[in-house]
């Protein structure tokens, strides 16, 4: 007689754990390929597979997320002349994302002369950040994921600015460590979040006197404040507003726009505060500006914002201090 027995429960975490692990390794080889084949071809071939891309994700949930928050985020309000309703909106994100992937696979061939790509460019950027960092005391940039922000990072860092990035490691040790290997070669520094290395580093290079990069516009499991974001209470990060606030450093929201393929523009501005003794509320003030400045350049370009991103998935609890 057989009789039938059940895996105990660590059995089955260990085959869960062994599968999670295999199947992270194949997304890993499967990108190293991928990307060392794609990165190749020629651009117009490149550009052509971001086209596809962009097809293809239309046909996924991201469309359905993004046309969800754009109606949470706009209303009854057509999005812009552009883009009438919001799944058409969506749609030119989705389009975006493809024209991203294909830039991405640029990048490194363009990287001799990133900082041209920038066509459109306040020429205040560059000289009043020296000014500031003339200062001592730093600069903390808040940015979002609007446009391409990687080649903003790259374009900044190739004009001989000093400065490094804050970013969320990815899901498998080794794409996060790939994915800082291809930063740096493209002269970005970057301090993967949640880790006392990427807090350590933060101060240092504010303390000495350099730049530190934020991206604030996602909810995310960090310390946060609830801010207006398109006329509704999102959770926003409060990163770039503690650092100033600890260090006494100014604060610049940057940001860019795509003109064409592998064109940009880029602007800024400078969020002036004052330190009133309350960290919490000064935080949330600053945050709330910071963030009123990337709606602002978000509603000037729609579809480069990642609406997929679920913005306003965490509920604003009854009261908001």
């Amino acid at each position: 007689m057989t009789v039938a027995t059940r895996a105990l429960p660590d059995e089955r975490k260990g085959r869960k754990s062994t599968a999670k692990e295999l199947k992270h390794l194949l997304a890993y080889v499967v990108l190293r390929v991928l990307w060392g084949v794609l990165s190749r071809l020629p651009e117009f071939v490149v550009y052509g597979l971001g086209g596809l891309v962009g097809k293809l994700l239309c046909r996924t949930k991201l469309r359905r997320v993004a046309r969800e928050n754009i109606r949470l985020a706009y209303g009854d309000t057509p999005p812009s002349p552009r883009f009438p309703t919001a799944d058409a909106l969506a749609v030119g994100c989705m389009q975006h994302f493809g024209e991203l992937f294909a830039e991405m696979l640029l990048m490194d061939r363009w990287q001799k002369r990133i900082r041209a790509r920038l066509v459109e460019e306040d020429p205040n950027l560059e000289p009043h950040s020296r000014e500031l960092l003339k200062l001592g005391k730093g600069v903390v940039f808040a940015t979002g994921h609007l446009a391409n922000w990687e080649l903003l990072a790259r374009a900044v860092a190739s004009s001989g600015f000093p400065f490094a990035a804050m970013a969320k490691a990815a899901f498998d040790p080794r794409v996060a460590d790939w994915l800082v290997r291809w930063r740096a070669g493209g002269g970005v520094k970057v301090l993967n979040r949640g880790t006392g290395e990427s807090v350590r580093g933060l101060l240092e290079r504010i303390r000495s006197g350099l730049g530190i990069a934020v991206l604030v516009d996602v909810d995310t499991n960090v310390h946060s404040a609830w801010v207006p974001f398109f006329g509704r209470l999102a959770k926003t990060p409060t990163a770039a507003a503690d650092l100033a606030l600890r260090m006494d450093a100014p604060i610049v929201v940057l940001w860019s726009w795509r003109i064409s393929r592998g064109r940009y523009g880029a602007s800024f501005t400078e969020i002036p505060y004052e330190k009133t003794g309350n960290r919490t509320a000064d935080a949330e003030r600053i945050t709330a500006a910071i963030t009123a400045e990337l709606e602002r350049a978000i509603r000037a370009h729609p579809e480069q914002w990642i609406w997929s991103h679920k913005r306003f998935r965490s509920a604003p609890p009854t009261t908001v201090a």
